[in-house]
């Protein structure tokens, strides 16, 4: 359930920032660093980037430094533990809104700057993201992905297309993913269409209770989108900057529900034990799943528990607590994952033949890593919660039990991707 309090689009509060950005190279130091101390190098070497609020510098590399014995001199430490974590980091990134993709995309340097922004190796390797869904405040003009005429409403959102995009957004965006693989994409809507608001307008006003559902569905219906021109959303916010007010809303599953007041400025994490229905929500890379066929409710199964090189991944019925039946999916790159059983981590499905065996009725095996793209699947998330799983190699065939088969020791394949074929969906159960 999502809500637009604005009383305009307001620009997220801005920051500006004076970094002295340090790489600590060594582990469980106490450190307190001069770049321009003189010091004979006793341990690890320190590299130096500065930027400053007046751009004199602009991540410009300055003298280096070394760690030494002892506890320094600076009046001020910052004391490296690393055997404490307190918040990973996802990445470190900015925002193509429609004015900067603009920009650099008619720019005549925009090889230069993408290098620079996005290269791991030939610039800052930027690789985080946060994408505005539809327009914001550094838009050329006010645009949605399903814009009416005043007094039209569009409830199936019938007119939704993302193709406003395709000129420059999505070039930019994918020649950052280009540079850069492990870039992660946040998205965030700046407001709903403005036939789904109070004010009737992208302006002001709040989401009418009524199109909750609706304004849901063009959230998925954007990351779709996104996903099929090959740049996929890993991350969603429901709005921008959300300053204005407390909000009381309901939280329901399953008949059940609970209330609670969110104060302005206020960010609350919400954890439950789930139901016993699989809703077919994000995938962990940390969790072991059973992988269930919608069509026969048999698993996915490395046969006979096996550990080597060619053995069948088949369907059979499922057995708690089989090792060979959970399966990790490990991320790769571009929304891929590579599927390892827990029976033998090492080993994963595995198109046989190699990447080029792009062809209907290729056999899925259990063979060790490679990073091959014959390895590395896209999960699709279907309306009912299950997923389809595309090979990378051929981009348009996808895992498949055999002839539809619901008998054990069906071996999986890979088959053309074949909208609503319940052999070609798949429930993903965790598994302790």
């Amino acid at each position: 359930m999502f809500h637009d309090r604005r009383t305009t689009m307001s620009r997220s509060e801005g920051m500006t920032a004076s970094l002295g950005a340090a790489a600590l190279l060594a582990a469980g130091a106490i450190a307190g660093l001069s770049p321009g101390a003189a010091h004979a190098a006793s341990g690890p070497a320190v590299s130096v980037w500065e930027t400053t609020a007046n751009q004199s510098q602009l991540l410009a590399p300055q003298a280096g430094a070394a760690f030494n014995a002892g506890n320094g001199s600076a009046s001020q430490t910052i004391t490296v533990n690393p055997a404490t974590t307190y918040r990973s980091v996802t990445g470190f990134g900015a925002s193509f809104t429609d004015s900067s993709a603009w920009l650099i995309a008619n720019s005549p340097l925009r090889s230069q700057i993408m290098t620079k922004l996005f290269s791991p190796t030939s610039g800052i390797g930027l690789d985080f993201l946060r994408q505005p869904i539809g327009a914001s405040d550094f838009s050329q003009s006010l645009f949605s992905y399903d814009d009416l005429p005043s007094g039209q409403t569009d409830p199936t959102l019938a007119k939704f297309s993302t193709a406003h995009d395709n000129a420059y957004i999505l070039p930019v965006l994918k020649q950052a993913l280009s540079l850069n693989p492990d870039i992660t994409i946040m998205a965030t809507p700046w407001s709903p269409p403005g036939w789904m608001k109070s004010s009737g307008s992208m302006i002001g006003g709040s989401l009418n209770s009524a199109d909750y559902q609706v304004f849901a569905d063009y959230l998925a219906k954007f990351i779709q989108a996104y996903d099929a021109a090959g740049v996929p959303i890993s991350l969603i916010t429901a709005q921008n900057a959300d300053t204005s007010s407390a909000h009381t809303f309901n939280v329901d599953e399953n008949g059940q529900y609970f209330t609670y007041t969110l104060p302005a400025r206020a960010v609350a994490t919400f954890i439950w034990t789930p139901g016993t229905t699989s809703t077919g929500g994000g995938i962990s890379s940390s969790t072991w799943y059973e992988v269930v066929n919608t069509n026969s409710g048999d698993c996915v199964d490395d046969t006979n528990g096996s550990t080597s090189n060619g053995t069948a991944v088949q369907q059979w019925a499922c057995s708690a607590g089989s090792t060979n039946q959970e399966w990790q999916f490990q991320p790769t790159s571009g929304g891929y994952y590579q599927v390892v059983t827990r029976n033998a981590p090492s080993e994963a499905w595995d198109v046989t033949g190699g990447p080029s065996a792009t062809g209907n009725g290729t056999p899925i095996q259990l063979w060790s890593t490679t990073g091959g793209t014959n390895q590395q699947w896209l999960p699709t998330l279907q309306s009912d919660g299950s997923y389809t799983f595309t090979a990378r190699n051929s981009g348009n065939e996808c895992l498949d039990v055999t002839n539809r088969s619901t008998g054990n020791g069906t071996q999986l394949q890979q088959w053309a991707c074949t909208a609503a074929d319940t052999a070609q969906t798949f429930r993903l159960v965790p598994e302790s």
